[in-house]
């Protein structure tokens, strides 16, 4: 087919080639717009899941910096027991290491409690506070 008798086959159907042309780029338009709204959608979905994820992990970070405060501060004091516990057993041994030596009755003292204390004492402790 000759390119004059393709142009006027198209001359006689401008109106419907028109048509099908602005039908067609109609509907690709809409597609178009159809995927940058359902991507700008997803992409507000995922900065929502980003934001919840860093304000959780902030919060999984502070608490995990108390909870490392509170274990030195246990610790902390369980070395000052352990230090008053030690003394109070030196103290007990030299009386009665000086009550030996003058030939007095050895002093009888109540037990100390244990230390460290069981868990059973640890449990009832958790329980009151």
């Amino acid at each position: 087919m000759p390119l004059m008798d393709l142009l006027t086959v198209i001359k006689q159907n401008e109106g419907l080639i028109c048509g099908l042309c602005g039908t067609l780029t109609g509907w690709l338009g809409q597609m178009a717009k159809s995927r940058l709204l359902s991507q700008h959608h997803n992409n507000k979905q995922l900065h929502l899941a980003l934001m919840r994820e860093r304000d959780l992990t902030d919060r999984v970070i502070a608490l995990t910096d108390e909870i490392e405060g509170l274990w030195h501060r246990f610790y902390g004091r369980e070395e000052i027991l352990k230090i008053y516990h030690s003394a109070a057993l030196t103290a007990r041994r030299e009386i009665n290491i000086l009550e030996a030596k003058h030939n007095y009755p050895l002093t009888e003292f109540r037990d100390l409690p244990v230390f460290p204390p069981p868990k059973e004492a640890m449990a009832h402790i958790k329980k009151q506070g």
